[in-house]
C-alpha cells in the first residue's frame, strides 16, 4: 500500500509552532457549560437521598427516599424563599413503584415529593438546543472565513484540486477534482462522512493544508489547491504537457472497503511527485510515495 509524504527543507522551530488559519473540533461545546438551574429544567438525584439531604421544613417523614437516578423538575430558584440560596432549588421528585396488596396484583403506582436540595445533589440535564444552536452558529461563521480565503486564493475559479495522504484506516493516497464556491461545499467535498476534528493552515498564497482526524483515522492530511496546479511524475520528461486527471466516468473509490475516506482517485504508484503551478512549472511540493 502507498504511503504519501512530503518533502521540504528543514521546518524552523518557528514553523513548527504555526497556528491553525480555522480550526474545527465538535466537542469544544462542554454539556457543563449548558446546564442551567432555572425553573422547568430536568435533574436527577446522583445518589439515594433521605430526610437528611431535605431542607427542615420540607414536609417528609424519616422514612421518606429518593432512589438514585430519580428525575424532577426544578419548581423553584427564587432568592427571596427563605428556604432557599444560590446553592439550593426546590424540586419536584416524581418516582413510581408497585403497589401491592394480599391476593391482588402488583399495581404500578406514581407519586411526586417536592424538596429542596443542594445543587451538589443532583444532576442537571443540559439545553441540547441550546448546544446545538451554539454549534450551527460556530460552523457557519467558520465556513463564512473559509469561503472569504477561497475567494482570494481562487477569485477567478470554483475549480479545486485535492491530494491527500494517510486517509482512512488503511492510510490511503490520491487526489480529485471538485468544484467548490463556498467553504462548506470545500469541506464536504473532501472530508469523511463522519464527526470530524481538524485544523486548516494556510500554504503560503497558494494553497490550504488540512490536519483532519476521526474515529478511524488521526492526521490525515489534505492539500488543497485551486485548479491550476496539478500533481506530475517528477521523471517525466516531457513536463510541459503532462497533466494527471482524474478519470471522471470512475466510480467512488474505496466506499467498498473504507467508506471514511473521500471519493480520491486511485492510489499513487510508488515514485516522487511534484505538485506544481501549472502556467509556469514552478514547484510547490515535492511528493514521495512509497
Amino acid at each position: 500500500m502507498s504511503d504519501l509524504s512530503v518533502n521540504s527543507p528543514a521546518t524552523p522551530a518557528s514553523a513548527q509552532r504555526e497556528e491553525p488559519f480555522l480550526k474545527w473540533d465538535p466537542f469544544q461545546l462542554d454539556s457543563d457549560d449548558y446546564r442551567f438551574a432555572e425553573v422547568g429544567v430536568t435533574v436527577t438525584a446522583k445518589r439515594q437521598l433521605g430526610v437528611a439531604d431535605f431542607h427542615q421544613d420540607d414536609d417528609v417523614g424519616e422514612d421518606d427516599t429518593i432512589a438514585k437516578g430519580t428525575s424532577g423538575e426544578i419548581i423553584d430558584t427564587s432568592d427571596t424563599n427563605d428556604l432557599l440560596d444560590e446553592d439550593h432549588v426546590r424540586v419536584l421528585f416524581t418516582f413510581g413503584y408497585y403497589d401491592t396488596f394480599v391476593g391482588e396484583d402488583p399495581e404500578w403506582e406514581e407519586d411526586q415529593i417536592e424538596v429542596v436540595v443542594s445543587l451538589d445533589l443532583v444532576e442537571i440535564e443540559p439545553d441540547y438546543d441550546a448546544m446545538g444552536n451554539d454549534e450551527r452558529m460556530l460552523w457557519r461563521v467558520m465556513c463564512e472565513k473559509l469561503t472569504a480565503k477561497m475567494n482570494v486564493l481562487a477569485p477567478e475559479t470554483d475549480r479545486w484540486v485535492v491530494f491527500g495522504e494517510r486517509l482512512g484506516w488503511m492510510r490511503r493516497s490520491g487526489y480529485k477534482d471538485f468544484r467548490a464556491e463556498k467553504g462548506d461545499d470545500l469541506l464536504r467535498a473532501i472530508l469523511p462522512d463522519t464527526e470530524n476534528s481538524f485544523e486548516i493552515y494556510l500554504e503560503g498564497d497558494k494553497g490550504l493544508r488540512i490536519v483532519n482526524s476521526h474515529h478511524d483515522a488521526m492526521g490525515e492530511l489534505y492539500y488543497v489547491y485551486p485548479e491550476r496546479y496539478v500533481v506530475r511524475p517528477k521523471t517525466i520528461e516531457d513536463k510541459s504537457s503532462f497533466v494527471l486527471e482524474a478519470d471522471k466516468d470512475t466510480p467512488l473509490f474505496f466506499t467498498d472497503r473504507d467508506d471514511t475516506v473521500r471519493d480520491l482517485h486511485n492510489d499513487f504508484e510508488p515514485g516522487t511527485y511534484e505538485i506544481v503551478f501549472y502556467g509556469t512549472g514552478d514547484v510547490v511540493k515535492t511528493v514521495v510515495v512509497e
